[in-house]
């Protein structure tokens, strides 16, 4: 079973904590080596000056070493010169250290840890030859000195140690509640943000931690979310409107029929508009199954090359007969024969939507232009310029949703169409990744 706590903040303090425990004990461990290899060094530092001392006496001034044995202070020693002449502290015999003095090879120098008599000593061996002269020799001193030193210095690092640890981990708790204490803020907000609230906000204290970054990041994608709720919104109100008005006309001209004479020229009369409305329905059905479908990512596309130019000029004839109905004028100029690929039927029903919402806005006498031509780096620009009253500025960013039918249709009375052509033309566009403007 593994141990996971819920709380980051448990967990962040758990983290520094036991990070800060891993550092004081390698810390106090590499302080014990320091200290414990600086006393031993002292130690053997004292022992080998002392031996150069004793090699000396024992070499040129042999009548001194029972004197130098006697006043050799807290070294114990054993010494025997090259005529045999053994010399002993007191302190030798009284800890019985007959053992230490080891008689193996010509030239034999060792370091050697001792322990007599419950007490530990640092002990240096050398048997061999000394410009000229054999001596052997046993130096020890008193260690017991450096197992309390380093005693007090472990002892002295397990009471800091959990002291240590207390503090960090009670000062980590206080800094991590402290970092964290925008995410409760945000948490907070965010619970209490819902469809009917998304123009609010979370709080971002700092921008350039990397908390404040996510905020921002995360406020961006609200942005996105609310815009996407009001397309949504203003796609459903308008689609309701436009369905509303066939299915009202049908319902209208059903009980107009029932209710009057039977007439069967009425009648034939009646069931010919009410199949108008069904087609127009199922326009505006296929319009919003293409768009849900683009929307999944879902739209196959039969790509084949054909000639652009060549399509543009059969899209303006079969619009042209409703430019003359308005007494429109309709100019075409188009370059030389250009093979694209892509899907045809789906660029032709762009280029439809374009013309048939030229023709609609455009007032009666008025005039249409279309424009195919090179635009740079292999691209072909395709332009459609009408007289009519335009786009107003703030519906610029909205003419392309889907069923938004802007300021003129709904005040100047222009009627007719679903509000989906142009939605459906920045999808094909879209989809063979070209630019509206």
């Amino acid at each position: 079973m593994t141990f996971r706590p819920r709380s980051i903040r448990f967990r962040l303090t758990l983290w520094y904590t036991g990070t800060l425990a891993v550092v004081i004990a390698l810390f106090g461990i590499a302080v014990y080596g320091l200290v414990r290899t600086g006393l031993v060094a002292q130690m053997d530092s004292d022992i080998t000056g002392m031996c150069k001392l004793l090699k000396w006496t024992l070499r040129y001034e042999p009548d001194e070493a029972p004197e130098f044995v006697t006043h050799a202070g807290d070294v114990v020693l054993r010494a025997k010169d090259a005529l045999g002449q053994d010399f002993v502290s007191p302190g030798w015999r009284t800890r019985n250290l007959e053992d230490a003095l080891p008689i193996s090879k010509p030239t034999d120098h060792q370091w050697h840890w001792i322990r007599a008599k419950g007490r530990l000593l640092r002990m240096y061996t050398f048997n061999g030859e000394y410009e000229g002269a054999l001596i052997q020799l046993a130096l020890g001193k008193d260690a017991e000195f450096l197992s309390e030193s380093l005693e007090h210095v472990r002892n002295a690092f397990l009471l800091v140690l959990p002291l240590a640890l207390i503090l960090a981990a009670l000062g980590g708790w206080l800094l991590a509640g402290r970092l964290l204490a925008p995410v409760g803020a945000i948490a907070v907000k965010a619970s209490a943000i819902s469809a009917e609230r998304l123009g609010e906000r979370l709080p971002v204290e700092n921008p350039e931690d990397e908390i404040g970054r996510l905020t921002v990041v995360l406020n961006s994608m609200l942005g996105r979310l609310e815009d996407s709720f009001q397309q949504m919104r203003r796609f459903i109100s308008d689609a309701s409107h436009e369905l509303r008005t066939p299915l009202t006309s049908m319902r209208s001209m059903g009980e107009a029929t029932i209710m009057g004479p039977d007439d069967p020229a009425l009648l034939r009369e009646a069931i010919a508009e009410m199949l108008e409305e069904t087609q127009r329905l199922r326009r505006l059905v296929d319009a919003l199954l293409l768009l849900a479908r683009a929307d999944a990512g879902q739209i196959p596309l039969n790509r084949e090359r054909f000639s652009l130019p060549e399509l543009v000029r059969e899209s303006v004839e079969i619009i042209r007969v409703l430019a003359e109905e308005k007494g429109q004028s309709f100019a075409l100029e188009t370059s030389n024969d250009v093979l694209v690929e892509g899907d045809r039927a789906l660029l032709q029903q762009a280029i439809l939507n374009l013309l048939d919402n030229a023709v609609k806005f455009t007032p009666c006498q008025g005039s249409i232009r279309v424009c195919l031509r090179e635009g740079g780096e292999g691209r072909l620009r395709l332009e459609v310029v009408d007289n009519g009253p335009g786009v107003p500025p703030e519906h610029k960013e909205r003419i392309f949703e889907g069923v938004c039918r802007v300021y003129m249709s709904r005040v100047q009375g222009v009627h007719g169409g679903a509000g989906l052509g142009l939605a459906i033309t920045r999808l094909a566009v879209d989809v063979h990744e070209g630019i509206l403007m």
